[in-house]
């Protein structure tokens, strides 16, 4: 133990995402409630894990704890059901056959892809294999009839 004196310091995390499901249809506009909560929530949860002497306040906002239950709700009656997904981007890679039109397979595969590649992509190598040969596809668009 030093005789340096001690800093004493809580973090406070402040998580919180836009409501991004419009509240007519259902239908989710952008996808980074999920695309978060399957990396960036549960990262920052193992950090404080690992960290035994780490102390944080971790606060959710009330409109990201519906969206993470939203989804949660319907990734269980899909499975369970078949029920439909309201965001797009799910309901595209869930569907028994891919999209009908050349335009449509190329954008679903340039959705697929919108992620840091560096942090995101690079680390994993199954996920890098597979963005490697989306890169082909998009330097020969005519392999996705």
């Amino acid at each position: 133990m030093s005789d340096k004196p001690r800093l004493n310091l809580v973090l406070c995390w402040h998580m919180h995402q836009p409501q991004y499901r419009d509240m007519e249809s259902g239908e989710y506009h952008l996808p980074w409630t999920y695309l978060h909560a399957i990396k960036d929530y549960t990262d920052m949860a193992a950090l404080l894990e690992a960290s035994q002497h780490a102390r944080a306040v971790v606060n959710f906002a009330p409109i990201l704890l519906e969206q993470l239950d939203d989804y949660a709700r319907q990734t269980r009656n899909f499975l369970a059901h078949g029920a439909p997904l309201s965001d797009p981007l799910l309901a595209a890679l869930a569907a028994p056959a891919p999209p009908a039109t050349q335009e449509q397979r190329l954008a679903l595969v340039k959705t697929c892809l919108r992620v840091n590649r560096e942090h995101l992509i690079l680390p994993f190598p199954g996920y890098r294999t597979l963005a490697d040969i989306a890169a082909l596809v998009f330097e020969r668009p005519e392999c996705t009839v």
